[in-house]
């Protein structure tokens, strides 16, 4: 019997504890804060229909990509971001560039190139350096 009550006294304390707490706005604050979800910031990149990119292209034919940038970041985010386009493992095209995207916003950009060898590995990369992140395209030609 002792120990149930001490137990209840302890419970009782600790509620009350809880309730002080709770009411000041400092605690009340951070108790929200790490009782709440918040969705983690990220940002997508991808390219846009990625089953109809091409296995193979012609060489002096123009060749025409898309790709996305999509802000989750919870805030306007200006996206620095460079495309290089490699045939043969030399660069041909470099591109870069900054847009700015609403959160929750997404932006399509192209890509146009042509190849200028036939028979040559076409590689087009887009890369977001300040988020760390790359897509890669290879083909032949």
């Amino acid at each position: 019997m002792k120990i149930l009550y001490h137990i209840g006294i302890t419970i009782s304390i600790l509620m009350g504890i809880i309730a002080i707490g709770l009411s000041t706005p400092i605690l009340s604050h951070d108790f929200a804060l790490a009782t709440s979800e918040k969705p983690e910031p990220y940002t997508e990149l991808y390219f846009n229909n990625l089953l109809s990119l091409p296995p193979s292209i012609k060489s002096g034919k123009q060749q025409n990509l898309n790709y996305t940038i999509a802000n989750h970041e919870g805030r306007l985010n200006a996206y620095t971001y460079h495309v290089l386009i490699l045939e043969d493992s030399v660069v041909k095209t470099v591109i870069n560039k900054t847009v700015a995207i609403d959160s929750e916003q997404s932006v399509s950009l192209p890509i146009t190139f042509i190849a200028t060898k036939s028979r040559a590995t076409i590689e087009v990369i887009v890369e977001l350096p300040e988020q760390h992140q790359s897509i890669h395209f290879r083909t032949a030609s």
